[in-house]
Formats: structure tokens, C-alpha cells, sequence
């Protein structure tokens, strides 16, 4: 006498590789509808830290100008832009306001490589330049300025792209 044990249909494969499709398609759609969104910093940093390379990226700390004090990795920063006697920080959380020239936060900042001036109004990740115009460069869809004195920095930085 035979018998044969049949598995409930949620533990047959191939329920198990619909639910795993259907899961995908849901995700395919939370992205298509820009419900969730993909940073390519973040997918870098998971992926060095998966296989094992130390992550340079500096914390910065800024006072805002309501007297709070945000600490964000370098690598968020995007773009800081001056504003009379402030600055603004544009970076992956937002923007941040905070009361400082832009003289005393490139002092600061002149130890991170990747963050560089180049125009007397703006400091610029280079690592984030997502293309390099004539009239300026994008970062995040914003348009910088580049002023002709940092143009030969902004060559410097074009070669190195290419080389690597």
C-alpha cells in the first residue's frame, strides 16, 4: 500500500516563487511611482561595506540657524551655496541654513578631497557632479555656476574622470 503526502499549496514552489514575483512587481511599482526612491550614495556605501572596504566619509556638523546641530556625512552634501553672512547646505536631508560665511565653512571643509569651491558663491561634492556643462555643472539637477578662476580646477578634476 502506497500513499503520497501532498504539501499545502503555500508550501509548493511554485506559490512561493509567485509570491516572490508578486513582492518584485510591487516594488517595480513603488519606484515607478516615485513612492520610494533610489539613492545611488546610499547602494555605494551598503555595497563597499558588504565587501569589506572602509567607508572616508567625514561627519559634519552644522549649527543651523535655529541654534540646532545636524551632523551629516560628507558624502550627502551636495552643494553649499552663500547667502551674506550664511550658508546653505544642500544635501540628501534637505537643506540647512546655517550662519556662517562661506570663507570660514571652506576652512573647515578643505580636509574633505571631494568637497572643492568653484565659484566664490559655491562649494561642490565633485563626487556627486552628474555632468559637466559649458556654462557650469549638475549636481541633483541644479545647475552651478563655475567661475572662470576654478575652471582650470574643474579641467583638473574632467582628466581625472577619464583616467580612471
Amino acid at each position: 500500500m502506497a500513499f503520497e503526502v501532498i504539501l499545502p499549496f503555500y508550501r509548493t514552489s511554485w506559490f512561493q516563487l509567485l509570491v516572490l514575483m508578486l513582492f518584485g512587481l510591487g516594488l517595480v511599482l513603488l519606484f515607478r511611482a516615485e513612492v520610494l526612491t533610489f539613492d545611488k550614495t546610499h547602494l555605494v556605501r551598503f555595497l563597499k561595506k558588504l565587501i569589506g572596504q572602509a567607508d572616508n566619509v567625514q561627519e559634519i556638523t552644522i549649527k543651523t540657524s535655529d541654534g540646532i546641530f545636524v551632523k551629516l556625512p560628507s558624502n550627502e552634501v551636495y552643494t553649499i551655496q552663500a547667502a551674506g553672512n550664511y550658508v546653505q547646505f544642500f544635501t540628501a536631508r534637505g537643506s540647512f541654513l546655517s550662519r556662517n560665511t562661506l570663507k570660514e565653512v571652506e576652512s573647515e571643509l578643505e580636509k574633505i578631497a571631494d568637497i572643492e569651491k568653484v565659484h566664490r558663491s559655491y562649494l561642490v561634492n565633485l563626487s556627486l557632479i552628474e555632468a559637466i556643462r559649458p556654462n557650469g555643472i549638475q549636481i541633483k539637477a541644479k545647475l552651478i555656476p563655475v567661475s572662470s578662476s576654478y575652471q582650470e580646477k574643474l579641467n583638473a578634476f574632467k582628466h581625472k574622470i577619464h583616467a580612471s
